[in-house]
Order: C-alpha cells, then sequence, then structure tokens
C-alpha cells in the first residue's frame, strides 16, 4: 500500500483495479482515497521487498510514502481518462 501525503482532492476517489506487474509479478492496483492498494496474484512470493510490504504473522501492514505529487496522479488520472474517452 502506498499513501499519497497532504491529498486535498484525490481522497474522495476510487479507482477500479488495473492489471500491473508488480516486480516481475502479475497483480492488480487500484486506488481508494490517497492510498494505492496492489494485490499479487502469486502462491509464493519469492521477492524479499515485496514480503516486506505484505501483511506480517503479527498483522503489521506496512504502509510506504508514495513517489508521486497529488498534481502528478491528477495528471495521469486525466491522461488515462483521456485516453478511455469516458465521458
Amino acid at each position: 500500500m502506498l499513501i499519497i501525503p497532504d491529498a486535498k482532492r484525490i481522497n474522495r476517489i476510487i479507482w477500479s483495479p488495473m492489471r500491473q506487474r508488480v516486480f516481475g509479478y502479475t497483480g492488480y492496483r487500484f486506488m481508494t482515497g490517497n492510498l494505492f492498494w496492489y494485490f499479487i496474484e502469486s502462491i509464493k512470493v519469492h521477492n524479499k521487498m515485496l514480503r516486506f510490504l505484505f501483511i506480517q504473522k503479527t498483522g503489521e501492514l506496512r504502509i510506504c510514502i508514495a513517489p508521486w505529487s497529488e498534481q502528478e496522479v491528477d495528471a495521469n488520472i486525466g491522461k488515462t481518462l483521456r485516453l478511455k474517452k469516458i465521458e
């Protein structure tokens, strides 16, 4: 999960899942509010970074700060909507 800090506009968005390769694994990314959630389709994950980000046996879930600003996310959403020609 990634969080976009100080989000003022995108915190009300819910985005449907989009298929994406994540560290070589098939996964899905979706956005709800200012959080990006990633789901990985795999029984076993060998990548240590991904295992670090998964829910731990203790129940802990690490939340990382996204490398994008709210303005970059706004621009990407606009670009995606223009490409899909959603009316």
